[in-house]
């Protein structure tokens, strides 16, 4: 059979349904913007579609792959402009920590979704950890705010906070990107 192999869309439509209850969840847990929500949708969906698995159940057409991208874009400037209105319930939603999560991903080439993830991976790590280091340093960010934040226990955001203090000690290129995360996300 040639072309793209779909599954039965009510499946489809309750993988897509349970996806958005994950973000949702997980964006809330974490006391996220408006922006980052719909950026860590854009991830995410992007993610399954590329993979093919669990979300689709088959291969894509070049063709929809396209289509979706442009829709993704569109959601990312959707996104942009919800930046100017963050905390649209009218909470404080971390606007500091959401300009770290976004420059920090920037800088060490990752992705806001997998620095909240529990992906382990150097950059993604290393990303953490430098958001993890900048936030102790910002007045009324304790610990447990910070681990509510990135959905980690408190002791972990402690280890992160230790950790890339010793990497920054022994690694410029490391204390350079601590610096430029710091700068561009406009931190105190």
């Amino acid at each position: 059979m040639d072309g793209p192999v779909m599954s039965d869309p009510g499946d489809l439509r309750q993988r897509f349904d349970g996806l958005c209850a994950d973000i949702r969840a997980a964006a809330d847990r974490s006391g996220l913007t408006a922006e980052m929500q719909i950026k860590a949708f854009v991830a995410a969906a992007m993610q399954v579609l590329y993979r093919g698995e669990g979300g689709c159940g088959g291969t894509i057409s070049p063709r929809t792959r396209d289509i979706v991208v442009v829709i993704a874009n569109s959601l990312v400037d959707v996104a942009d402009a919800c930046a100017v209105s963050a905390g649209d319930d009218g909470r404080d939603r971390g606007s500091i920590g959401s300009r770290l999560l976004t420059e920090a991903a920037a800088v060490f080439g990752t992705s806001v979704p997998r620095i909240l993830s529990a992906r382990q991976d150097r950059a993604t790590a290393r990303a953490r950890q430098a958001v993890c280091f900048v936030l102790g340093e910002v007045p009324h960010w304790s610990l447990p705010r910070i681990g509510r934040f990135l959905n980690r226990d408190h002791t972990t955001v402690l280890y992160s906070i230790a950790k890339a203090r010793a990497v920054a000690a022994t690694n410029p290129e490391f204390a350079a990107k601590l610096r430029e995360v710091r700068t561009r996300a406009r931190v105190p």
